[in-house]
């Protein structure tokens, strides 16, 4: 779970209703939406306490709190997100809090509905999953987007305010990942070593190395296996990091992760 704490001076504490018509399981309570959850489960029971630690969820929500007299946002983020922003503009007249990502999924597991459920803040200060929201169907092709806008307004010294929380996310299919291998070359571009990188994430350097080539093999959802190639020349006591999207046996969502080759 990565969390971004941004610090907004300007930022009125709004109060009033959201849009959506709260669960019944906590109706009685004052709600807010602050957040999406995503999940490819199709029953999730409303009124279910938000796990924050819970590592293997996959959610965004913008959490407005008070700390010495001033006013703060703070973003938390959870699951295989990638690309993301978060971006709070403030005005005299409005707050808009944007949150963009990516999310990929394993492209062979088509025909799976992605459903999205509101992130609701209830009085005693707890997260909830809230209403359903509109699902979307993945493909084995092209990337799939959704988005969601929740608009809030108040009046505060006679002062009208209106809030927006938005989400806007795109689904990219991913290959599934064969192998995953780095081979190593001298100055004269000598192999060296190839390492097999599908189990680890980190890999120091031969002290000889000058050159590396990052080879992923992957397969289509037709079947057909192609190689995809990324070619780095080393200087000396760089950190040379690489994206690489994983595909975990068995889950839908498929895994962002940063190879790093060190010294």
């Amino acid at each position: 779970m990565k969390t971004k704490i941004i610090p907004i001076l300007l930022i009125l504490i709004l109060s009033g209703c959201t849009l959506a018509k709260a669960p019944e399981t906590i109706e009685a309570q004052k709600r807010e939406v602050i957040g999406i959850y995503i999940t490819t489960e199709s029953m999730v029971i409303q009124g279910t306490v938000l796990d924050t630690d819970d590592s293997s969820q996959t959610y965004a929500l913008i959490n407005k709190h008070e700390k010495n007299g001033a006013s703060y946002v703070e973003s938390i983020v959870s699951g295989k997100f990638y690309d993301s922003l978060m971006d709070v503009n403030v005005n005299d007249e409005m707050v808009t809090n944007t949150f963009t990502a990516k999310i990929p999924y394993l492209a062979q597991a088509s025909q799976v509905v992605v459903q999205h459920y509101e992130i609701i803040k209830i009085e005693d200060g707890s997260f909830r999953i809230g209403n359903p929201l509109n699902g979307i169907g993945l493909s084995d092709f092209g990337i799939s987007g959704t988005q969601f806008d929740f608009n809030k307004s108040s009046e505060i010294n006679g002062q009208k305010t209106s809030e927006t929380l938005a989400f806007d996310l795109k689904f990219v299919p991913i290959q599934q990942l064969l192998t995953l291998k780095v081979v190593e070359f001298d100055e004269n571009h000598t192999k060296l070593i190839e390492t097999d990188m599908m189990d680890t994430s980190e890999l120091k350097l031969q002290a000889t190395t000058q050159f590396l080539i990052i080879e992923e093999e992957r397969m289509n959802s037709d079947g057909t296996i192609f190689r995809d190639v990324t070619a780095y020349a080393r200087n000396q006591n760089e950190v040379i990091e690489h994206m690489i999207i994983r595909t975990p046996e068995g889950e839908v969502f498929a895994s962002p992760d940063t190879l790093r080759f060190i010294s």
